[in-house]
């Protein structure tokens, strides 16, 4: 009877176990670059050598796990310098904060004179704003290390 009992226990909990494995709940999710083509975006503003995706009161991008953006900058040149900042609040600091993400909650996978490829690398929701800074002055250089 002992028997019996261990294995229908143990049977019930496969089963459990078994469906419970599929669940986004549990972590698993596609973040794969196939599965998640980039998504191209053209919108956000380029201002004085700024480009911003959204304003900081939003709304900002959805940024579910594994997605992809290709954000067109319209800068003309190649950014210097890129933020990305996260928020679990579609408005960000209009009704909520932002702040800058950690790990690989977003992830620079290409960044040229004409876009930007931004990856959620997590299984977690948030909701994205990338910023970027260009200088497209052409420069020449000096032999004399630019005195």
């Amino acid at each position: 009877m002992r028997d019996r009992v261990y294995l229908l226990t143990f049977g019930l909990m496969m089963i459990v176990f078994t469906g419970l494995g599929g669940c986004s709940a549990l972590g698993a999710c596609d973040r794969s670059d196939d599965g998640n083509p980039a998504d191209p975006y053209y919108d956000g503003t380029a201002e004085g050598g700024l480009y911003m995706s959204s304003p900081w009161t939003g709304p900002l991008l959805p940024f579910p796990g594994g997605k992809r953006y290709r954000l067109y900058h319209h800068l003309g040149c190649t950014p210097r310098l890129l933020e990305c900042w996260a928020s679990f609040n579609s408005s960000g600091i209009e009704n909520g904060s932002i702040a800058p993400p950690a790990g690989n909650m977003c992830v620079v996978q290409e960044i040229n004179d004409e876009f930007i490829q931004i990856k959620n690398d997590t299984c977690s929701d948030m909701y994205v704003l990338v910023t970027a800074e260009a200088s497209c002055e052409k420069t020449e250089p000096t032999s004399d290390g630019g005195t």
